[in-house]
């Protein structure tokens, strides 16, 4: 098996001669995936905070955790013995990038804004205390924020290796077929 990363005709060919395994089809979709985190963190399509330290670890992170989520998602639908693995991937990035994004950006902003309305209630006994608060509050955002784009990129892997498993473990008879596991029904 070959990846071509330059020659797209060389890919065209594999597809249309059905020679493309199901193992360099799911390369091709996290190649593409960590691609688009490269560029999008190396401020080359946009400007965004990423040129400081913490960019660089939220750069980091949210690609580590796409390759584990990959790795994970493809061995969920089954890995090597598993079919339609980028089909069912894309099929289902909709639904749990929605869910995702919602459920993390959703609790960021609910909380972000609990706090706001507690901070003017705070009271503290020296000012000393009150120093220290404002300080560590500083780097809040910052580290929430972090916390809310590597945990978005988790949960909408996790939400989709969920959903893979139910499916490879539905379709025991077609899925495994592959291996040689089970015989095709008539």
């Amino acid at each position: 098996m070959r990846i071509h990363l330059l020659d797209s005709s060389a890919v065209e060919k594999e597809i249309s001669e059905n020679r493309l395994p199901e193992t360099a089809k799911a390369i091709y979709l996290a190649l593409g995936w960590i691609i688009y985190i490269v560029a999008g963190y190396s401020t080359l399509i946009y400007s965004n905070a990423s040129r400081s330290w913490i960019g660089i670890f939220e750069f980091v992170s949210v690609l580590a955790v796409a390759v584990w989520g990959f790795v994970y998602t493809y061995a969920s639908n089954g890995g090597k013995n598993g079919l339609h693995f980028v089909v069912r991937f894309t099929c289902l990035l909709v639904p749990a990038s929605i869910k995702a994004h919602v459920f993390v950006w959703g609790l960021y902003y609910v909380l972000s804004w609990g706090f706001r309305a507690l901070v003017p209630e705070f009271s503290f006994p020296t000012q000393a205390g009150a120093d220290q608060f404002i300080e560590v509050t500083r780097y809040l955002p910052v580290a929430t924020t972090y916390l809310a784009a590597v945990a978005s990129q988790l949960v909408l892997f996790l939400i989709i290796a969920h959903h893979l498993k139910r499916i490879h473990l539905s379709l025991p008879s077609r899925d495994s077929t592959r291996s040689g596991l089970a015989q095709p029904q008539p």
